[in-house]
């Protein structure tokens, strides 16, 4: 690997003898929260250089082990590395010491189609700073523990995990966990006007029952949403951009909509919020919110089309909210089932990887929205 220090020498492996002077070089490790970025011991507490100013990896080896590496991490993330590049870029390395941790958080979005992050720990002698991921949505009953101290005193451990998906390091309990971190970040490479859709995947026949139950019902009107199982911010609201399963079921629902419905149905991307209400008898529905990306096409030319509608005397048909109900026009059925829905709960900014962002960089729910072309 040759660690090396912008103001030192080569760090030797395993670290743990050289744990003590590469420290004095770090610098404590900020976080986000909101667009504010923080530094406070009781929420993240580990050191850090950035690999920008502050270190590099000089041995010529070691970047065709990480592009190796980064392929292997993609496909196991359900990723179609024959139409997506996916590429690792180096960003920090952390030491945490004992006692040291990062409570619960998302990965900040650092770049243009930035979707996770690969965690290497170097060889190091210590316990505990376990990783905790939890799943997408908030499903945290859906939860990886993983361990790299198990075989960490001469070998290099990995993970490398979604964004948007809540994650924690464990306190350290003895010496030092030290690790490089890289943001993922991917870009189409190949584009299909109709994907191909594999009718073997179990995907495949949960798409077409729901659907077809839609369907069924008089209150959908060819309009519903299929909610993400991942959350997206609006600057990685794209098609080329949507995570693992997402992928699959905007296929089937592009081809759906081409096909099935022979151009009537158009396929979209959108934000959206859950709301309850009570008046009397309470019900539920969901919200979606502009812009609406149009499968093919990008955020960028969505926005554009937005803005170029407004000053129609037409108005912009794609820059108002839509209201689906939960029950007719909402699937998956059971999307809402795990959740305690708190109106102010749903205000609440998590904990950021890094550093706060604006607005536009914070993960929020999103949908497939199906609805007549002619709609928009």
């Amino acid at each position: 690997m040759g660690l090396q220090l912008s103001d030192g020498g080569l760090v030797t492996m395993p670290i743990t003898e050289a744990a003590k002077n590469l420290i004095s070089k770090c610098h404590l490790a900020p976080y986000g929260h909101g667009e504010d970025t923080i530094v406070d011991q009781h929420v993240r507490n580990t050191s850090e250089l950035n690999a920008a100013t502050e270190f590099s990896l000089e041995n010529p080896a070691w970047q065709p082990f990480i592009d190796c590496l980064t392929a292997t991490c993609a496909r196991a993330l359900g990723i179609d590395t024959n139409t997506r590049t996916v590429t690792a870029r180096l960003y920090k390395l952390l030491v945490y010491e004992v006692g040291e941790k990062f409570e619960k958080h998302q990965d900040s979005e650092k770049a243009q189609g930035m979707f996770g992050s690969l965690v290497i720990v170097l060889p190091s002698v210590f316990t505990g700073g376990e990783l905790v991921v939890h799943g997408p949505g908030g499903r945290h009953g859906e939860s990886f523990v993983w361990d790299p101290s198990v075989k960490s005193t001469f070998g290099l451990q990995y993970a490398a995990f979604y964004g948007d998906c809540e994650h924690e390091v464990k306190s350290v309990t003895s010496g030092y966990r030290i690790c490089l971190t890289y943001n993922l970040t991917m870009s189409l490479t190949d584009t299909e006007e109709l994907p191909r859709v594999d009718t073997s995947l179990d995907v495949y026949k949960e798409v077409c029952d729901a659907v077809k139950h839609l369907l069924d019902c008089k209150s959908t009107k060819n309009s519903f949403v299929y909610m993400l199982e991942h959350a997206y911010t609006r600057r990685g609201l794209g098609f080329e951009f949507l995570k693992n399963r997402d992928l699959l079921v905007a296929q089937y629902l592009a081809w759906y909509c081409a096909k099935e419905s022979n151009g009537y149905c158009g396929l979209y991307l959108a934000q959206a919020e859950h709301t309850e209400k009570s008046d009397g008898s309470s019900y539920r529905e969901l919200k979606t919110q502009p812009p609406y990306v149009a499968y093919g096409e990008s955020m960028e030319r969505a926005l554009v089309k937005v803005a170029l509608l407004a000053r129609s005397k037409y108005g912009d048909p794609r820059n108002r909210s839509e209201r689906y109900k939960e029950d007719s026009q909402v699937v998956p059925t059971d999307y809402f089932a795990d959740f305690e829905f708190d109106e102010d709960a749903c205000r609440q900014v998590p904990y950021m990887g890094n550093e706060g962002g604006s607005w536009e960089n914070w993960y929020a729910t999103a949908a497939l929205v199906v609805k007549p072309a002619s709609a928009t």
